[in-house]
């Protein structure tokens, strides 16, 4: 909370809000994989965590880029989005490896108390292999088939939400009409769901739960924020809305 109040200006707006709530985001992520604060969430971060976001930025822009075209077809091109992908990735893994070797050597001693060392160390996975798994958790990559569902799609059709354009959160309480639960997939379905799902809803809950007990959140507009897709749905402008102290 006093993140938001260090950024928050005399009209409770934060610049560039979407990009801090990327930071807290990963952050927590890396403390759950690697065990270590990149502080990114530090007033003056230091250059190898905005090393960090830069390249995470990269690599989840340029996966979306590459998600309308075949991956083969940039790699045997070698294109300017295949090489920023892989630049990006060299520098996530040259980031955490180190931080993935400090667990391994830190739980060396009692491997079954932490779940990466209990993998490695009844070889369910290589060294390489696991650097690699640990870090596509970012991602939630899969390997050779690719389903992409146009989330965006479900949640704005009249088929499945009444007055689908409109801001009613009231309608996931109602226990009459109950909405169908492939109409909202935000992390995929079954044994290809989001491995980050849990993880992703318990930030939610906890962030919600904190904002909202110190500041009432209201909009400073009333244009449509539209959505991008690259790879992830991002919003194309500035998020309008302010943190207002109760």
């Amino acid at each position: 909370m006093g993140r938001i109040d260090e950024l928050c200006d005399e009209g409770g707006r934060i610049k560039d809000l979407y990009s801090e709530l990327n930071k807290w985001s990963f952050e927590s992520i890396c403390l759950v994989l690697y065990e270590k604060r990149f502080g990114l969430l530090q007033k003056d971060s230091a250059e190898e965590a905005l090393t960090f976001i830069m390249a995470i930025k990269m690599m989840m822009s340029t996966f979306g880029k590459m998600m309308v075209t075949p991956v083969e077809l940039h790699k045997s091109l070698n294109t300017k989005v295949w090489q920023a992908h892989t630049l990006a990735w060299d520098t996530i893994f040259k980031a955490v490896k180190p931080c993935i070797d400090n667990r391994l050597e830190k739980y060396s001693q009692q491997p079954d108390t932490d779940f990466l060392c209990d993998i490695y160390h009844h070889n369910h996975l290589s060294k390489k292999e696991l650097y690699a798994a640990v870090t596509e958790l970012q991602l939630a990559a899969v390997e050779t088939t690719v389903l992409m569902l146009n989330t965006q799609v479900l949640g704005s059709s009249e088929d499945n939400f009444e007055d689908a354009s409109q801001f009613k959160p009231e309608r996931w309480l109602q226990k009459e009409k109950k909405i169908n639960p492939f109409a909202h997939l935000p992390f995929g379905l079954g044994k290809r769901m989001c491995i980050g799902r849990r993880l992703a809803e318990l930030q939610l809950h906890l962030a919600l739960c904190w904002i909202i007990q110190k500041y009432k959140i209201v909009a400073t507009d009333n244009e449509p924020v539209q959505m991008l897709h690259l790879g992830i749905l991002v919003p194309n402008r500035e998020l309008p809305i302010a943190f207002c102290r109760r």
